[in-house]
């Protein structure tokens, strides 16, 4: 098999970093599906529902993640250094699973539901997927072996060919829609 690309999406649902390397973790490649978007009910909040997050530019510098949109007068950063002891815990919904989150704060907060809007009136919070928080993969997906994810949907890795990508995209341009890449 040979890597043709190789992308992580820091938060869930925004757009992705392509990489040239990457680290690999207990949870899958580092920063991979870290972060992630909850509506006022701290349930997950995708581009299924909000089309307008595949709009926001995402950046990983040393210290900070950095969010940007067109419509936004500044850009949001958040820095990775803040204690999670301090942090707000949720409890929070991905698919089926429950598991606890840090909240981002205020600001992140005011930034998308000013960029994103209020889906189904509901203002969107930026949250973190903890340090000590698990959340295994389903057991019957695994050959008696165990794993772990962040907010990924229900896996640490995706892998997909180019033959997939480029059926899709034929798909696609069949209905007029835009290109997947």
């Amino acid at each position: 098999m040979r890597i043709t690309q190789l992308n992580i999406y820091p938060v869930k649902s925004l757009r992705g970093i392509g990489l040239e390397t990457a680290s690999i973790t207990a949870r899958g490649f580092a920063f991979d599906r870290h972060w992630m978007i909850i509506d006022d009910d701290n349930r997950f909040v995708t581009q299924r529902e909000v089309p307008a997050m595949a709009q926001v530019r995402v950046r990983l510098e040393p210290q900070a993640l950095i969010l940007e949109h067109d419509d936004a007068a500044e850009p949001l950063v958040v820095e990775f250094g803040r204690n999670e002891a301090a942090a707000p815990r949720l409890a929070v919904r991905i698919w089926k699973d429950d598991c606890e989150a840090l909240d981002e704060g205020a600001r992140a907060s005011a930034w998308l539901t000013e960029v994103l809007g209020r889906p189904g009136g509901s203002r969107l919070r930026l949250v973190r997927f903890p340090e000590d928080q698990r959340r295994d993969i389903a057991p019957d997906h695994l050959r008696g072996e165990s794993a772990q994810t962040g907010f990924a949907d229900g896996y640490s890795f995706l892998v997909t060919s180019e033959a997939s990508l480029a059926a899709l995209n034929a798909r696609l341009s069949d209905k007029g829609a835009m290109r997947c890449q």
